[in-house]
Parts: C-alpha cells; structure tokens; sequence
C-alpha cells in the first residue's frame, strides 16, 4: 500500500496492482477509496492504522506497471519542485530501475521535460532584491554542485560589514 500525487494534486493510493482515489473520509476515522477506473466499482477501506478493512471486487484485472509509471511520474514531479536538477537528470533518475512493461506507460521525454519546466514556472518566487551583502541568503540547494560537493567553501558571517563569500570546489 503507497500513496503518490495525482496529475491534479490528490492524493492516489497504490494498492494490490490497481490504483484509487478517494472517495471520502468516514465519521469512524476510517477513509474509503474507489477505484480509479471510471467504470470499475472496485473500493477499499482502509482503517486509522493504515490496515486495509475492506476489499471490494474489481471488475478489470491489476495493472501494476501502470502504476509504477504513476509512480515514477510523480517522484518526478516532485523532484522537480524541490530540486534544482536539470531536467535530464531529474527525468533520468526517476525513471531508472523501471521495468520495461511500465516503461511503455511513461510519456515522452519531451512531455516529462515540458512538465518539469511548467512545475518550475509554477514554483517560481521573486527573489528578493538584498540592500546590503548582510542581508544576502544562499539557499543551501545552491551551496553544493550538482556531485554534493560543497560549493560555498566560506562565509564570513551576517555581522561581518565586510561579508565575504568564496566559491570553489576541491
């Protein structure tokens, strides 16, 4: 039982090779998912505990390379809103150790690198215009290179009024 985002944010639960979404949270706590086939009936109770109270029958056989195309997808897409990859290597290595049967549900690579950069556009925020070197912050993403390997070898501090910074690599 794995929970990943659907393309519209929800939240799908991947359980058994077939894929729901949810249907509703009930007065017990309990929350019941439906199947994600818009014609299969196919639901599942899952308990407060995450241990699953009730299965009903589907009425389509288990895909689970779909689902693990779903998955891949949507490790992808948050990769890219949390990481600053570039879009190769995001694509790349969400989609590695796929199996073959799944691969042939991923979309194309110009469609997944399209959709990094829209998440991208999306997440963008301003960045803030410092008035003095104190005031400049270098998010730690951007402190290492893409290897892990420190990129921002020194500050001199905040409180220094003559900040300084070095950039390099061993």
């Amino acid at each position: 039982m794995e929970l990943i985002q659907s393309q519209k944010g929800k939240d799908l639960l991947l359980s058994g090779g077939y894929r729901y979404r949810k249907a509703r949270t009930n007065t017990d706590g309990s929350v019941s998912w439906r199947c994600a086939e818009t014609a299969c009936r196919g639901r599942v109770k899952v308990s407060l505990e995450n241990v699953v109270v009730n299965v009903t029958r589907q009425s389509h056989a288990p895909d689970p390379a779909k689902n693990e195309a779903k998955k891949s997808v949507s490790n992808m897409k948050w990769r890219a809103a949390d990481t600053l990859e570039k879009p190769r290597q995001l694509i790349q290595g969400s989609t590695r150790g796929i199996n073959l049967e799944a691969s042939v549900h991923l979309p194309s690579y110009n469609a997944s690198q399209r959709t990094v950069e829209r998440i991208r556009q999306r997440g963008e925020v301003s960045c803030p215009n410092p008035g003095s070197v104190a005031d400049i912050n270098i998010p730690v993403a951007l402190q290492v290179t893409s290897r892990n390997l420190n990129f921002l070898s020194w500050d001199s501090g905040q409180n220094d009024p003559h900040r300084i910074f070095m950039f390099g690599t061993k």
